[in-house]
């Protein structure tokens, strides 16, 4: 049964792309079939899997009603659903639509885009932008588990707080599968007393959700992404491989 999972945060710049990123290669590399789908309008995830700008991206599908997902092959087992920049503003224009024909619910658009392609995949990850918008709430209209991603810092630990309050509130008014299926701390510098205040409230605030391995801060991570590579290729022995392998297989068993 394949297992759709959003990875969000209203705070931009916590990892969110990186983690999908990471996931999407690891899970594949397993022998998982797997689609990405990228939801930001930024496309920094199809930026780091294509190395051209695609021809069709979400954008037309989510513009054409009958337009099927653009499904572009990354690897093998892992294909992408790319966004491009045009998705900016798109939320106004799917709202509008919705006012000429109401029963277009503009909030489930995405969750009617992936059921063809649900008995396609074992995984299914959507990229989210670093805010509520129309995507965002499309995004948990459509998905089963949802990963945070948050630095250890006090703003990133608000963002969290008030993302998963509104986790609860699509679960109890549209989405009853909905769950939380882990909290990702990112970017942690190991003796940082701010990292650790910041560790600590987060796991006294949500002791069973916060997962127990974490992304050092690592430079091979970031330089990886430029070289349009995922960890596990680029550098297998840095820190920033082993905290995925150890958060990805966490995640793996929560989701069984």
């Amino acid at each position: 049964m394949c297992k759709v999972i959003s990875i969000s945060n209203h705070k931009g710049g916590v990892g969110k792309t990186q983690t999908a990123l990471e996931v999407s290669y690891f899970l594949a590399a397993k022998g998982y079939k797997v689609l990405a789908v990228d939801i930001d309008q930024q496309a920094n995830l199809t930026r780091a899997f294509l190395r051209e700008p695609p021809a069709v991206t979400l954008y037309d599908s989510l513009m054409e009603e009958e337009k099927p997902l653009p499904v572009y092959k990354v690897k093998e087992n892992l294909d992408l659903v790319p966004a491009s920049p045009e998705m900016f503003g798109v939320g106004l224009k799917l709202i509008l639509r919705q006012v000429n024909i109401p029963e277009d619910d503009c909030r489930m658009i995405l969750r009617r885009k992936l059921k063809p392609y649900l008995n396609q995949y074992d995984y299914i990850l959507i990229n989210c932008p670093p805010s509520d918008n129309l995507m965002t709430i499309n995004a948990l209209y459509a998905t089963v588990n949802v990963i945070v991603v948050a630095n250890p810092e006090p703003f990133s630990v608000y963002g969290v707080k008030n993302f998963v309050d509104m986790m609860w509130q699509v679960k109890r008014d549209v989405n009853p599968a909905l769950r939380l299926a882990g909290i990702l701390i990112n970017n942690y510098v190991v003796g940082s007393s701010g990292h650790i205040n910041a560790e600590k409230a987060l796991r006294d605030w949500a002791p069973k959700f916060v997962c127990t391995a974490m992304i050092r801060q690592s430079r091979p991570l970031y330089n990886s992404v430029l070289a349009h590579q995922h960890i596990f290729s680029y550098y297998p022995e840095s820190n920033g491989a082993k905290d995925y392998n150890a958060f990805i297989n966490e995640i793996i068993i929560k989701l069984k």
